[in-house]
């Protein structure tokens, strides 16, 4: 496995390649308040996905634009910065989708705003934690299936918002938290 991580403010100035192998994932961490991908940032090979994890520490905004270079759905984004917004200034899956885009996990909550574009084979909002799952959607959301799970205790929520139109099906599963 090989992991980056950038705790401060990011510039990658060239295309910025992911390339998932058969022996390990690739991941890159971003977590400063600014993440600018120059030239893009691209989800590339086969086997163990790549993975770039947004966990930001105060509100954070990522411009340039994030695709895969293959039609077969590369590549997860994971946000996971708790009740700190990560807005998302460019296209994802500008070219080709990528394979998930994931809002929350068991363990962390998230808050991501999607302004443009969004393309991804599997969108999920979830949390087990109370800082809520939440994800705003302001342009078009191309994909297969959105995934909006509150958690398994009171106050674990999940709530997406859509802006513009949807292509795809959208499962709320409320569980002892809230989907909406």
């Amino acid at each position: 496995p090989v992991t980056a991580t950038f705790t401060g403010n990011t510039t990658l100035t060239g295309a910025a390649t992911l390339t998932g192998a058969t022996n390990g994932p690739v991941t890159i961490n971003l977590n400063g308040a600014t993440t600018v991908l120059t030239g893009g940032l691209v989800f590339a090979g086969s086997g163990v996905q790549p993975v770039a994890n947004f966990i930001a520490t105060a509100a954070q905004t990522v411009t340039g634009v994030i695709d895969s270079s293959s039609t077969t759905d590369t590549g997860t984004i994971n946000v996971l910065g708790g009740t700190n917004l990560t807005t998302f200034a460019s296209k994802i899956g500008d070219t080709h989708n990528i394979l998930a885009i994931n809002v929350g996990d068991a363990t962390r909550g998230a808050n991501a705003k999607f302004s443009e574009t969004t393309e991804a084979a599997t969108i999920t909002v979830f949390t087990q934690v109370t800082d809520n799952a939440v994800a705003d959607f302001d342009a078009n959301v191309i994909t297969t299936n959105i995934a909006i799970t509150g958690g398994n205790g009171a106050n674990e929520d999940a709530t997406a918002k859509f802006a513009a139109d949807v292509a795809g099906v959208i499962t709320l599963t409320p569980n002892s938290g809230v989907a909406t």
